[in-house]
């Protein structure tokens, strides 16, 4: 079972970085760690039903039933991967608290989590549009955000993270064994090549549960930090926000994917243009510039906006990114 004291000293190191004085108590946030759940989304969404609050955190060391967006599955293995989920109530800026938040939300969670891996393990990670963390050509998480609102005004919001930290022992399954990939192999290893000497004194086993819950602590207290950036002054944050997240973007623009339609279940080819401020995909057809019938494209002369639905991607990247 991961050791909350470890995530709550990780979190109230990250938490005093803050530039703002009234960043809210590192220890204030209930954190819940179970064995086993069938998602720590399901169970925060109804936490914050129930009246819980903002900052409570659900962890749990497997999954049975984790959840990916449109109702994927995500492998969720005991002890090898950091399986988490926050509850959001905040007080935003009526110019933010819409139903675009949500893609705000994930953006903001893809770009704390790269930065926390970084830091923690000195690995590259980048951004595929909208919610996916990848090493090389490969998946290393992904977000998930879910909200409640009350007509346009949102309510509170859960951001669930899962990262393979490890490799199971027995590999991936078969259906995503090509595509899915973890911060570190399933053996002992010179954790040091990745800036982790100070936990390589420790047996694996150990190295495991130390690496997984300095991650959490760090992503949670980057994620309350940003949060508070977001109340206090919305407009900079967003600028600044939409930045980081481009940047660790950037390599897709050119590559060609595919959107499913939803009319005919066709994949329609594409190739990535840019994205907008209000993360919007920004595609080009590629066959005659043809119109395409889905419900999530928003279409203005050649260019396509997507702001939602299945989105292929046909290549990989493969070259570097920077930090800021």
């Amino acid at each position: 079972m991961m050791d909350k004291r470890i995530i709550i000293n990780a979190l109230k190191s990250e938490k005093l970085l803050s530039k703002y004085t009234l960043c809210r108590k590192a220890d204030a946030s209930p954190i819940e760690i179970h064995e086993s759940i069938d998602s720590t989304n399901t169970l925060a969404m109804q936490i914050a039903r129930g009246g819980g609050k903002d900052g409570t955190i659900v962890i749990s060391e497997e999954q049975s039933g984790g959840r990916g967006r449109l109702e994927r599955s995500f492998f969720s293995p005991k002890g090898t991967g950091l399986y988490m989920s926050i509850v959001v109530r905040r007080q935003f800026d009526t110019e933010i608290m819409t139903r675009d938040i949500p893609a705000l939300l994930t953006a903001l969670a893809g770009v704390v989590a790269a930065q926390a891996i970084y830091e923690l393990t000195g690995i590259d990670t980048r951004l595929k549009w909208v919610n996916d963390l990848y090493i090389g050509p490969k998946k290393v998480g992904g977000i998930l955000t879910e909200g409640s609102f009350t007509e346009d005004k949102l309510d509170f919001a859960v951001i669930g993270i899962g990262i393979n930290v490890f490799a199971p022992a027995e590999g991936f399954p078969d259906e995503i064994k090509k595509t899915a990939t973890s911060l570190l192999p399933d053996s002992d290893h010179e954790l040091d090549y990745y800036g982790l000497s100070p936990v390589i004194q420790f047996p694996f086993e150990q190295k495991i549960h130390i690496l997984r819950e300095n991650l959490a602590g760090i992503i949670i207290g980057k994620l309350q930090n940003r949060l508070e950036e977001l109340e206090i002054d919305p407009r900079k944050t967003k600028e600044m926000l939409f930045r980081r997240y481009y940047e660790r973007f950037k390599w897709m623009i050119g590559e060609k994917v595919g959107v499913v339609d939803r009319a005919s279940g066709n994949i329609i080819p594409l190739t990535v243009r840019g994205l907008t401020r209000n993360y919007e995909l920004v595609v080009i057809n590629d066959v005659n510039g043809d119109n395409c019938s889905n419900h999530d494209i928003a279409d203005d002369s050649q260019l396509l906006f997507i702001h939602s639905g299945e989105v292929i991607y046909f290549n990989s990247p493969d070259s570097k990114v920077s930090e800021e």
